[in-house]
């Protein structure tokens, strides 16, 4: 019973680390081997749930007692903590943590006509680097707002020449996650 508590809680370990820091996952090793790890993870608690409970009933009767609650305690970290995790958006706080401060070093060590080469758009007083690619129009970008506009206005969209900025997350001091619209 030990070792299957233990397993438990490495599994519950290696979930939560998959989830905070599934933005580089998902960027390194691609969308549809994140969904196969994150499918995989889930069968793996399956199993491992009942072959928990059928062991535990052919052992003892009173094993029974202390499986079940250890399974439903289970399925918080397995179902619930997956969805308050995308739902505050944690990876990407996470990432933004480690991404600004690079952007950041990166804009002060270059020129406008440097950043512009290095795939940044510079539109004043902005300064956007891609966070996501998108699909179709829309796209979650990185933005450096030098005035600081942005954090007036978060509910609002500003227009800038290639569409419409959507602030969604305050990353920093004048940095901003938002969603881009063309």
């Amino acid at each position: 019973m030990k070792h299957c508590m233990k397993l438990t809680f490495i599994i519950d370990f290696i979930l939560i680390g998959i989830l905070f820091f599934s933005y580089y996952l998902e960027r390194h090793v691609g969308l549809l081997l994140y969904t196969l790890i994150n499918i995989a993870f889930m069968i793996v608690f399956v199993l491992f749930s009942l072959v928990v409970i059928i062991t535990a009933k052919n052992i003892h009767r009173d094993a029974k007692n202390k499986v079940i609650p250890l399974i439903c305690i289970q399925i918080i970290p397995c179902v619930f903590f997956p969805l308050a995790v995308f739902k505050f958006k944690m990876p990407d706080r996470i990432a933004l943590k480690i991404e600004v401060p690079k952007l950041e070093r990166r804009i002060a060590s270059m020129s406008k006509e440097e950043l512009e080469d290095s795939g940044v758009l510079v539109f004043e007083p902005y300064i956007i680097s891609v966070w996501e690619p998108g699909f179709l129009d829309d796209q979650l970008v990185l933005v450096y707002d030098s005035t600081d506009e942005l954090g007036k206005g978060m509910t609002e969209k500003h227009f800038i020449p290639v569409g419409k900025l959507y602030p969604v997350i305050r990353a920093g001091t004048c940095f901003y996650l938002c969603d881009l619209e063309r």
